[in-house]
């Protein structure tokens, strides 16, 4: 009732005859008139709250019914797989219609929960949370069977590319028709499933905050299970690599090529990205290694498919290759927030033990892990991997990092000195030789590639302003100069190439001139780069050995009066005008203490210079300047190297 209707019921008292109107009166009424509303609105919404849980029975009745006959139907080796797929969209729109209605009867709870609050709807919305997790789950369930139905019905699903090219020149263009319609519908089915994960991680996420009674559906929920975010995560990168094919405007071409060079070193990290999101059991030191190397590969990449963004645009699909795109920063953009977090709890702990080091990382022991699973550090930096069990005669360990699709090794790495991990190169199967592409073909695709150069320079010109990653720069624009010189090589040797055309000569002088060009400016991007941001140990050893930079000892070992009160070192490293770039600091026990046994080291901007590194830390306000911060640890190779002979 509102508070006009309110007024109307009540006898109005003539002012000129009572005389004056108490005071409170009117605030009264308006009282009454809420009151009246909120309990008019309650009732309503309790109203409607029955009639939808009235509804549920023999909407939950509808859903099992389905839900049989599609198992029947599943497990009847006379069904074709038609009359399956019919029978699960069945069973789909069954669980969405009762979803929906779920969704509706949980904002009516909502909105009783905000006019009064009640344990009743406080425990029917967890019900309600459940009930949706268990609905996404089985959605889920359903979009496997799609996906295993997809294999079935591709007869070279399960064929390596040198089988499937085989297939090709035995078969024709069928088998192309034919895997890009596989891949086609195993991408829609991989988009469902990315998204139905997301739906059942927020519904998680809500539950898990609704304590105490959501907490506990939480736990029920999540208990023996496998990690949703985890799960998530590989299903992100099985259409990882299923786009690359459909970002292809041919398949087997040279985009097609290009493509999966630049996601391929994704996949061998995929495993230990997934690792990380799953389990909580490694060493702070081995999860910090981990993540910095997955968020320098994946900066790697976004450089490579830039590259190929603006070279091959007309030999691309820009919807799946888009899609590809941002998916590879979705994964950089969780493994920076996830090591920003880390380097977080990690300050955090330090400043509440009293016996931390104050620019102290955590050292990268063995993982505790009761598993097989290990931490191991090799030229492409730290990665997961799984010990081999041993065998007899084997000498050091051995560590194989597995694909997350199947349980086989991608490679395997041995113990060559302790903590050094070295590749065992084993037998590949020669790749198929391509065909030779037509000249006129490929002195246009030449032609092309050369004149959008400028257009590459502008952008990488942009990225050296937004990125932490001066080598991703240098090595992305190197990569460019290569495939120029590749154009030159290809179009100098080609058999048709036209016998003492000078204007051929001269084109294929201007692509290796221009990458010269592209090299020198790559070089330059970097030093530039790397002398902008804030110091890291690639960066310093990168600037010392173009002589950009140069150590300096800055004064005597003194006893700090703050913090642990240890004693500093400090070092200067001066740039080419001779004046302070950043410093370096070394911490040891005692004054006398050997240059040798320092126990922590760091390098340090101006601004950083009187802060400790959890100092540091607690003052960033963005994931990259904590990032920063953690790759400003000096190891020993470079302590050695450039300050210890001081």
């Amino acid at each position: 009732m509102s508070p006009v209707q309110s007024a109307e019921k009540k006898p109005v008292r003539d002012s000129s005859v009572a005389g004056p109107k108490p005071p409170g009166d009117g605030r009264k009424n308006r009282i009454a008139a809420m009151k009246d509303q909120k309990q008019q609105r309650t009732a309503e919404l309790t109203q409607n709250i029955q009639k939808y849980l009235g509804q549920q029975e023999q909407m939950q009745k509808r859903v099992d019914v389905t839900y049989n006959v599609m198992l029947s139907k599943q497990n009847d080796p006379s069904c074709s797989e038609q009359e399956r797929a019919k029978f699960r969209q069945r069973y789909v729109v069954e669980l969405d219609t009762q979803s929906t209605s779920y969704v509706t009867l949980l904002a009516e709870t909502r909105k009783l929960d905000e006019l009064r609050v009640d344990p009743y709807t406080t425990q029917l919305q967890c019900d309600l949370l459940n009930s949706l997790v268990n609905n996404v789950r089985a959605l889920i369930a359903i979009a496997g069977l799609d996906l295993e139905a997809t294999e079935r019905n591709y007869p070279h699903s399960n064929s390596n590319a040198l089988q499937i090219y085989t297939a090709m020149h035995t078969e024709g263009t069928v088998v192309v028709d034919g895997l890009l319609e596989y891949m086609g519908k195993s991408s829609e089915i991989y988009e469902t499933l990315i998204k139905l994960h997301e739906e059942v991680g927020n519904l998680l996420h809500e539950l898990k905050s609704m304590s105490p009674q959501g907490a506990k559906a939480w736990q029920r929920l999540t208990s023996n299970r496998p990690d949703n975010q985890a799960t998530a995560l590989r299903t992100r990168f099985n259409q990882v690599v299923t786009l690359p094919t459909l970002s292809a405007k041919v398949p087997g071409s040279d985009t097609s090529a290009a493509l999966f060079s630049a996601i391929e070193p994704l996949l061998l990290l995929s495993t230990s990205h997934i690792e990380l999101q799953a389990l909580q059991h490694y060493e702070s030191g081995d999860r910090i290694a981990v993540l910095d190397n997955l968020i320098e590969h994946y900066d790697t990449a976004k450089l490579g498919l830039t590259s190929i963004g603006i070279f091959r645009t007309e030999e691309l699909q820009l919807a799946p290759f888009s899609r590809l795109c941002e998916i590879v920063g979705q994964l950089h953009d969780d493994a920076e927030r996830r090591l920003a977090d880390e380097l977080q709890n990690l300050a955090d702990s330090e400043r509440s033990s009293p016996k931390s080091t104050a620019d102290q990382l955590p050292a990268n022991r063995p993982s505790s892990s009761p598993s097989r699973k290990r931490v191991i550090k090799t030229v492409n930096g730290a990665m997961i991997g799984d010990v081999r069990p041993r065998v007899a005669k084997q000498g050091a360990d051995i560590v194989d990092i597995k694909s997350p699709f199947e349980d086989q090794p991608l490679a395997s790495f041995h113990e060559h000195k302790p903590n050094a991990w070295v590749e065992i190169e084993k037998a590949r199967t020669p790749a198929p030789k391509p065909r030779a592409t037509p000249y006129p073909q490929l002195m246009g695709d030449a032609r092309k590639a050369l004149a959008k150069i400028d257009e590459l320079m502008q952008k990488f010109e942009g990225y050296a302003r937004g990125t932490s990653h001066p080598k991703g720069i240098e090595e992305s624009l190197q990569n460019t100069a290569k495939n120029l010189i590749d154009y030159a090589d290809r179009l100098k040797d080609h058999e048709h190439a036209p016998p003492n055309s000078q204007n051929d000569a001269a084109f294929v002088s201007k692509l290796r001139g221009q990458a010269q060009t592209i090299n020198d400016k790559a070089t330059q991007l970097r030093t530039k780069m790397s002398l902008a941001q804030a110091p890291t140990s690639a960066a310093v050893e990168y600037l010392l050995s173009r002589n950009e930079i140069h150590p300096q000892k800055n004064g005597e070992r003194i006893q700090l009066k703050t913090g642990r009160q240890d004693f500093l070192q400090e070092y200067v490293l001066l740039n080419r005008e001779n004046r302070p770039l950043w410093y370096a600091h070394f911490h040891y026990e005692t004054l006398n203490s050997d240059d040798v046994d320092y126990t922590a080291a760091s390098l340090k901007t101006k601004e950083q210079r009187f802060a400790t590194n959890a100092t540091a830390l607690a003052k960033a306000q963005t994931p990259h300047q904590k990032i920063d911060i953690y790759r400003g640890h000096i190891d020993k190779e470079l302590a050695t190297k450039l300050f210890l002979l001081l």
